[in-house]
């Protein structure tokens, strides 16, 4: 294992490299530290040289970190997310492509700096718990409009005033507006590997071999170096981050935490939110995931709230988080009734609360992670499916009332 001091050698050597100077993104030596990073050592093993991490994001460094949404803005989520060897891909969950900024770390330099940080993940998205450190030997791409199409500018971070407290690190700067582009073009100058890789539920059922080999071996290299193979999503922390995006949707919908149609009570998100809780932790201990909540606190403000505002509103003031409502969903939700509105509240909700669905899911997904492979993949969208199977007969058929 290389020691830090040593990968604090390579950044000063990387500084000392060149000085500001403007080239032509064809260039094939565009940075004269580059070398060639071989991907794989075997055909079981990666190479920890061969990998590089990227983030890309609107926030600034600060103090020489990587903020996570919870400490940059009071988000709930509390960890930093990277795609390896490549450009994270937009998706369901954001769009990317025109950020301000991409960091890219070395995976050596990464892990010897911030060891206990990374808990795991995919290739496509490999995750800390906690701020992350900027080692020396990184690279900041950056979106510059003034930069002449076609052009890189490469400077000392240290020459510029945003990036003044990083040191032994390199800023490239590009007017092209799609920051995905600018970071894989970036990632194959510097002479690593580039893989493209996407969220394995986005696959085809005719998924390319060669990918599944690519992340099986990934998912080695992450329990040999104890980490684990998991997909954010459904982790305990992810299914926090839906829960708590459920209610401050329904907060600021200003609705009641139960649903009533006829004197009835169709929904009790309450109810659901504390039983959905009590699973996640039970879950997080069985299967040892480090938790970015305390779940206790956190049933106590639900608990004890008379609405879903004002636990918005405790666990703001009490926990200094919030969750980010996605304004598409919001306004979406202010075109339907209220019926169609909570039957669609419910069915995102109803995959969180212990149940024969999100059991075997879990159960599926946790066999995928341990063997990627064509038939496990098949077998989790399957289930996906015939998720209408799992619940109950009697809400299925006042979901489909409610939907019309």
């Amino acid at each position: 294992m290389c020691k830090i001091s040593a990968i604090q050698r390579a950044g000063r050597a990387v500084a000392q490299c060149f000085r500001t100077r403007t080239v032509c993104s064809d260039s094939k030596s565009l940075f004269s530290f580059a070398q060639r990073h071989n991907l794989k050592n075997s055909g079981v093993e990666l190479s920890e040289d061969g990998m590089i991490l990227t983030h890309i994001t609107d926030f600034l460094p600060r103090d020489g970190y990587i903020d996570t949404a919870r400490t940059a803005i009071g988000a709930s989520r509390d960890s930093v997310h990277f795609a390896v060897n490549h450009g994270v891909s937009s998706h369901l969950g954001g769009d990317w492509s025109n950020k301000k900024y991409a960091i890219l770390i070395p995976m050596r330099a990464a892990r010897a700096e911030s060891r206990n940080k990374f808990v795991g993940g995919i290739v496509s998205d490999f995750f800390s718990h906690g701020r992350v450190k900027i080692p020396e030997g990184s690279i900041i791409v950056k979106r510059t409009d003034t930069i002449q199409p076609g052009k890189f500018r490469i400077s000392d971070a240290s020459k510029i005033d945003e990036f003044k407290q990083l040191h032994g690190v390199k800023v490239i700067e590009t007017s092209n507006p799609n920051m995905k582009e600018s970071v894989d073009s970036v990632v194959k100058k510097l002479g690593y590997n580039l893989r493209n890789v996407d969220n394995p539920f986005k696959f085809g059922n005719d998924v390319d071999k060669s990918i599944l080999t690519y992340i099986r071996t990934f998912n080695r290299f992450l329990t040999k170096n104890g980490m684990k193979p998991m997909l954010h999503t459904y982790t305990p922390n992810g299914r926090i981050d839906q829960l708590l995006s459920n209610l401050h949707l329904k907060a600021q919908l200003n609705r009641g935490w139960q649903f009533v149609k006829d004197g009835e009570v169709i929904f009790d998100t309450r109810k659901g939110m504390l039983d959905a809780l009590k699973y996640i932790n039970e879950y997080a201990k069985t299967y040892n995931y480090p938790l970015d909540f305390d779940i206790n606190k956190l049933s106590r403000i639900i608990q004890k709230s008379a609405s879903p505002k004002e636990a918005a509103d405790l666990l703001k003031s009490e926990m200094n988080i919030f969750s980010m409502v996605d304004d598409n969903a919001l306004n979406c939700h202010k075109m339907l009734n209220e019926s169609q509105s909570e039957a669609l509240l419910y069915i995102n909700f109803d995959t969180l609360v212990d149940s024969p669905f999100l059991r075997k899911a879990d159960a599926a997904i946790n066999k995928y992670l341990s063997n990627p492979s064509s038939k496990n993949l098949k077998e989790i969208k399957s289930l996906d499916a015939r998720h209408a199977e799992f619940i109950e007969p009697d809400v299925l058929h006042i979901l489909e009332e409610l939907l019309g």
